[in-house]
């Protein structure tokens, strides 16, 4: 009985983590075929929504001001718009300022403006990086990031094994790491001889291998996180994935690495 009803839970969970993914990924694919202002506003929404869930997770105050300002500014920067970028750093330092008193020690200080600073970078990176390379480009990415946690999926339930860190992410494994890897790249090289553009083809598969792991990095330092704050999800705002900060985790670093090929290799 108690065997069923685990069967059955795990089940429901699948399906409800199954509908929110199908919303997502469509909102998120439209607005990028959309382009322009529609896709500055998805990803300044996105910026928004995890800054509000790492101040809360912080314990900051004013988390909705938070949110608003680096959705609105991290619009004005896509769009680059003059003094943008700093008036998005005064922005902060005052917003720091003033939630002074919750950061009493140097090391939880520098991790949550640290942490803040990673998330805005990164979107804007993202954002470079649809600017140069397209949307083709971006969504390629993101279909390696979903290839990336679907092998992971799959393979750590069915080969299971030795965990990568057991006291951060005691559910990844290091069979789910490799398959993972092998359907990013795999999958990933052979979907971008068609969409991506051919003056970045021969970068395809060491982005894709990139993408992979550190998409899964970037999972890990999202979980040591959330030990580190003492909290099961950043949000709850996507049913069945946990919060913005949750879903985006990957894309965060993915964003940062990728950039950083492209910087290397010109």
């Amino acid at each position: 009985m108690r065997e069923r009803t685990s069967i059955s839970r795990a089940l429901s969970e699948v399906i409800l983590r199954a509908k929110s993914s199908v919303i997502l990924v469509g909102v998120l694919v439209t607005a990028v075929l959309a382009g322009g202002v529609y896709f500055y506003a998805c990803a300044s929404i996105i910026t928004g929504g995890i800054i509000y869930e790492w101040m809360r997770a912080s314990g900051l105050k004013y988390r909705p001001l938070a949110a608003i300002g680096s959705a609105s500014l991290m619009f004005m920067s896509l769009l680059q718009l003059p003094w943008s970028n700093a008036c998005a750093a005064v922005a902060f330092l005052a917003y720091f300022w003033c939630n002074r008193d919750a950061l009493s020690t140097v090391l939880r200080a520098s991790v949550v403006v640290v942490g803040a600073a990673y998330i805005l970078v990164a979107m804007r990176l993202l954002g470079m990086l649809y600017c140069t390379h397209g949307k083709m480009f971006v969504l390629w990415m993101f279909m390696c990031i979903w290839l990336t946690d679907t092998g992971a999926f799959f393979a750590g339930r069915y080969f299971k094994g030795a965990k990568i860190a057991p006291k951060i992410s005691p559910n990844k494994a290091w069979s789910g790491f490799f398959g993972g890897v092998g359907t990013s790249v795999l999958v990933g090289s052979f979907v971008a001889s068609f969409v991506v553009s051919p003056n970045v083809l021969h970068k395809v598969p060491l982005l894709a291998l990139a993408i992979a792991t550190f998409g899964t990095a970037g999972d890990l330092l999202e979980s040591a996180c959330k030990r580190y704050f003492g909290v099961k999800d950043m949000g709850s705002l996507i049913p069945g994935h946990g919060g913005m900060a949750d879903r985006f985790d990957s894309t965060l670093l993915v964003a940062i690495v990728c950039s950083l090929i492209f910087w290397l290799q010109s």
